[in-house]
């Protein structure tokens, strides 16, 4: 009679501070030990992308993005990858992995970057993911339709989107900096080519707010953009 064996649910539960609340981090035995408890799943891109994850670097609370040498090309394993990185404030790295990796035309990386790249208000990559997912015949999934919906709006907003897309940017880098974990974000249009950007951070403390977007006025100096009619701002 075979023993039962745990379910998925409980390994990743037990692993959730560590992965993506950047506590608890594993030493060498520990990155072992669930090694093994990823056996459980199916295989066989489930197991390596867990056991990956597990030893990416916990102890100093980093995740690398260079590629998984247990699974260099397994969705799962990148995308898992992706959403670490973004968890620990990683996002300028977490967002090149997601377009290094769009060339391979998968529909789960192409929606997720076609999320992403709505998110940061990055038209060209936007458009370019739209193009190839319009050559495909996939599943309904609001976010993307939401993103692809995006694209056009931005495409009729005339030469602000460029602006948008660097003011984006900073905010993206000003977040890296930091190491913080976002939330929600949101494009706004107050007439036509006046676009803003809010970034929600995941903050009770107000002066860290005020800290970010002081620094935001400031690069938007720095690069040029105090007169866009384009604006970006973090909320809590």
């Amino acid at each position: 009679m075979q023993t039962e064996q745990p379910k998925c649910h409980p390994v990743v539960e037990n692993r959730t501070p560590s992965l993506f609340q950047g506590n608890q981090p594993l030493c060498e035995t520990e990155q072992q030990c669930r090694g093994n408890e990823s056996e459980i799943f199916a295989p066989p891109y489930q197991p390596l992308s867990f056991k990956s994850l597990a030893k990416r670097g916990y102890a100093d609370r980093r995740i690398s993005g260079a590629p998984d040498e247990d699974a260099p090309e397994e969705t799962v394993s990148l995308l898992n990858r992706v959403q670490a990185l973004r968890s620990q404030g990683e996002h300028c790295k977490s967002y090149a992995l997601l377009t290094n990796a769009a060339e391979g035309n998968d529909p789960f990386i192409l929606t997720e970057l076609a999320i992403a790249s709505a998110y940061w208000g990055d038209v060209d990559t936007l458009n370019h993911v739209v193009s190839l997912i319009n050559t495909l015949s996939l599943p309904h999934h609001q976010e993307r339709e939401q993103a692809v919906r995006l694209s056009a709006f931005l495409l009729s907003q005339g030469d602000s989107v460029a602006d948008l897309k660097r003011i984006a940017f900073l905010m993206m880098n000003i977040a890296d900096k930091h190491r913080l974990p976002l939330g929600g974000a949101c494009i706004d249009c107050f007439e036509e080519g006046t676009l803003t950007l809010s970034v929600t951070v995941e903050t009770t403390d107000p002066d860290q707010l005020s800290v970010l977007n002081n620094e935001m006025i400031s690069g938007l100096i720095a690069h040029g953009l105090q007169m866009s009619p384009c604006f970006g701002y973090f909320v809590a």
